[in-house]
C-alpha cells in the first residue's frame, strides 16, 4: 500500500514519535497531578497506544492512513455497508447497541485520528523553508544535540494555532474512545464486519479486508486501554493528557 516515505518525512515522523515516547515516560507522568489515580500499567499502555495506533512508525503510516480512508468510504456507502449490517444487526440489538450512534461515533473517531496527521503536514511545510539545514543534520547521529535542536526549531515553526488544534483533536479522540459502551459496540461491529468480509469475496477485496482488520487492531487497542478505567476517572485522564501536550509544546516553543 502507498509510496515509501521520503528521508525527510521519515525523519520528522520518527523524531516526533521519540518526543512522544519521552514525554509519556512513567517517571514524567508521575509528575502530573491528574495521573495520580492512574495505575502504572495503564500509563504504560497509554504511551504504547500513542506510538502504535496514533503515531505508528513511518513504514506503517501510509498503510494505516489508507485503511482509515477505506473504512470511512465503507461506512459512508449504504450499498457496501448493507451486507455487513445484515449479518450484525440482530445481535447488536440484543446487546442494546444503537447502530446509527455507533457508525457516527466511528466516523468521528477516525476523523479525529486523521486530523492529528495534519500536524505532520504542517511540519513538512515548515521543513521546506529550512531544508538545507535539515538535510545537513539528517546524516548525523539522531542523538546529537544539533540534530535535536534543529528538529525542535522545525516544530516551533508551526503556528501556535495549529498545535493547539492538534492538542484539541487528540483530546477529542480520547474523549470518543473513553465512551467504553460505544467503543464496545464499534469493536463488535467491526469484528462482525471482518467475518462477513472474509466470506463475501464477491463483494469485498483483499484490500478491504486488510483495511478492516487494521482498524480492528486500533479499536482493540483503545478498548483494552479504557476498559481498565472507571468512567468517573475519564475526565481526569483527559485533563492529564492535555497538560502533558500543552506543557511539551510550551517547552519546545520556548527553545
Amino acid at each position: 500500500m502507498g509510496d515509501k516515505k521520503s528521508l525527510l518525512e521519515t525523519a520528522i515522523i520518527e523524531f516526533y514519535r521519540e518526543e512522544i515516547r519521552q514525554r509519556y515516560q512513567l517517571e514524567r507522568l508521575r509528575e502530573i497531578p491528574e495521573f495520580g489515580i492512574i495505575p502504572d500499567a495503564m500509563l504504560d499502555a497509554l504511551r504504547e497506544f500513542f506510538l502504535a495506533s496514533l503515531y505508528p512508525p513511518a513504514k506503517d503510516r501510509t498503510r494505516m492512513d489508507e485503511a482509515f480512508d477505506d473504512l470511512i468510504h465503507l461506512l459512508s456507502s449504504p450499498g457496501r455497508l448493507k451486507p455487513l449490517i445484515g449479518a450484525a444487526i440482530s445481535s447488536m440489538l440484543r446487546l442494546s447497541f444503537h447502530l446509527p450512534a455507533i457508525v457516527s461515533t466511528g466516523l468521528a473517531t477516525i476523523d479525529a485520528i486523521k486530523q492529528t496527521r495534519q500536524f505532520e503536514t504542517c511540519l513538512m511545510a515548515v521543513a521546506e523553508t529550512i531544508r538545507p539545514e535539515l538535510e545537513g543534520v539528517l546524516g548525523g547521529k539522531k542523538s546529537s544535540q544539533k540534530y535535536r535542536q534543529t528538529m525542535l526549531r522545525l516544530i516551533s515553526g508551526v503556528p501556535e494555532g495549529t498545535v493547539r488544534t492538534l492538542i484539541d483533536n487528540v483530546i477529542r479522540l480520547f474523549s470518543a474512545l473513553s465512551d467504553v459502551k460505544m467503543l464496545t459496540g464499534m469493536l463488535y461491529l467491526v469484528e462482525r464486519c471482518v467475518v462477513v468480509m472474509e466470506s463475501r469475496t464477491d463483494v469485498y477485496t483483499d484490500k478491504d479486508r486488510d483495511s478492516m482488520k487494521l482498524c480492528l487492531e486500533v479499536l482493540r487497542g483503545g478498548h483494552n486501554l479504557f476498559v481498565q478505567l472507571k468512567p468517573k476517572d475519564f475526565p481526569t485522564l483527559l485533563k492529564g493528557i492535555e497538560r502533558v501536550e500543552v506543557g511539551w509544546y510550551e517547552s519546545v516553543s520556548g527553545q
